[in-house]
């Protein structure tokens, strides 16, 4: 559970009902998306080191803010090869990216492991978006320890939506995982597993308090993802308030 001050992607809240961020791994999603009949997702991460574009076109900032203008809040998230993703260039390339997604779009993800976080956090902060700071561990998950001081490192960088993806190996993961879930904080946490046995972790988690879930548009990107459609579908049923919400808005 948490305490925090008001949080948001664009114009939607954070932290008070479930979200769910459908991933577009694809240039050709990202061209065609706002054709597509309504997209069954609540904001959008666009991932350009996925993509057969260069990742400084200037076109995939143009397109996110395309989607943005069609309703959804965009995630720009360049991910480390070292942290699941393909940016195999030099972290400090990314910076550019980073600064040009802060000022035109709704939130930006940058890994806690890199040197950019601090400065992409405050630059964040004081344009007044969102930064996602975010933790993996593909092998295993940490213990509650570790993790705890996972989050006191994410705390220390400023204001930001935290972020935690560990690797589940046993059903003792996951309850570490729902602990920490427990923890008091100022900040929005999204907390989820990976893998197949932690694939549950991405719909029972909402539930209990992560600010986030991660579906696919196109293909996963992710181990044990689901798809965005079947996200929302689940958390409708199981959260009257995120099914109100929807509701309201015509969906």
């Amino acid at each position: 559970m948490f305490s925090h001050t008001e949080y948001s992607l664009g114009s939607l809240k954070l932290g008070h009902l479930p979200r769910v961020a459908g991933v577009i791994t694809s240039a050709q999603m990202l061209y065609e998306f706002c054709d597509y009949p309504r997209i069954n997702c609540d904001a959008v991460e666009v991932r350009p080191d996925l993509m057969n574009l260069a990742p400084s076109s200037p076109e995939i900032i143009n397109r996110c803010e395309n989607i943005e203008a069609d309703g959804f809040p965009v995630i720009y998230t360049p991910r480390l090869a070292a942290e699941g993703g393909q940016w195999q260039d030099e972290d400090e390339d990314r910076r550019p990216l980073f600064m040009s997604a802060i000022a035109n779009l709704s939130a930006v993800d940058v890994e806690l492991r890199s040197p950019l976080a601090k400065e992409v956090v405050n630059e964040a902060a004081m344009m007044g978006k969102t930064a996602i700071v975010s933790f993996h561990d593909f092998d295993q998950t940490p213990s509650l320890e570790e993790l705890k001081d996972i989050i006191a490192r994410i705390h220390d960088l400023g204001r930001a939506v935290i972020k935690i993806a560990t690797m589940i190996n046993a059903p003792e993961d996951i309850e570490r995982l729902a602990l920490l879930l427990q923890e008091n904080s100022t900040s929005p946490m999204c907390v989820l597993g990976m893998g197949p046995e932690g694939r549950r972790t991405r719909i029972d988690f909402p539930k209990l308090g992560s600010c986030l879930t991660y579906g696919y548009i196109d293909n996963p990107s992710a181990p044990g993802q689901h798809s965005c459609r079947d996200l929302v579908s689940e958390l409708r049923h199981a959260v009257p308030e995120y099914d109100a919400e929807l509701v309201s808005k015509g969906r």
